[in-house]
């Protein structure tokens, strides 16, 4: 199943939070305590350059508290805080498994990572008060991370540094908040039937 999706919301939602910890933020910082009191949406692509290939996709988030939906690359992710479906409808395959917690989570729960930001990164530098220079204080898969926000102070863009020197560029085309969902929207609403290859590893 693709994978590169995923990981790339998770380090899209890395640096959400981190305005909370730079300095004069005013409405990413109002938008940082909005995931506890409504939905955050949010779209984005990304672009990662790998040895043989680019890679390239798009995806539309949201997160309300630890709870995340999430589509794009051709997959569908739900999470509602205690369990998480990756779901290749085009493969007709689904992988259960319970939602991870730590760090961890780097590449599994971008919600979890995005609850413990201050646990793992730090804010190294600053430059103009829109560009921020990030490095991790434990292994997350990320070495370090720039992230980039508009005068209007939304965040426009993320550049990470992955271990293994891979670059993931993340941008940002709308981020809002909304009224808080329902906790069945972050459950898939379908039976998987015989015809669905289900691994389900809780």
């Amino acid at each position: 199943m693709k994978t590169v999706s995923s990981f790339a919301v998770t380090v899209l939602l890395l640096c959400i939070p981190c305005l909370s910890f730079s300095q004069n933020v005013t409405m990413l910082e109002r938008l940082f305590e909005g995931f506890d009191s409504s939905c955050v949406c949010m779209g984005f692509t990304y672009s990662l350059d790998t040895e043989s290939a680019k890679v390239v996709g798009k995806g539309d988030l949201q997160v309300q508290g630890t709870s995340y939906h999430m589509t794009g690359n051709g997959l569908e992710v739900f999470c509602d805080g205690s369990s998480s479906w990756i779901i290749d409808d085009s493969a007709m395959e689904v992988v259960i498994e319970p939602a991870a917690d730590g760090t961890e989570a780097a590449g599994i729960s971008p919600a979890l990572l995005l609850a413990r930001l201050e646990e793992i990164f730090v804010v190294e530098s600053s430059r103009d008060g829109r560009i921020f220079t990030m490095e991790p204080k434990v292994e997350c898969g990320v070495l370090d991370a720039v992230l980039t926000f508009n005068e209007d102070g939304r965040l426009r863009s993320c550049r990470f540094t992955l271990e293994d020197g891979q670059i993931l560029d993340v941008r940002i085309t709308y981020i809002r908040n909304e009224q808080k969902k329902a906790a069945s929207f972050f459950c898939p609403d379908m039976d998987f039937d015989s015809d669905w290859v289900v691994t389900d590893l809780r």
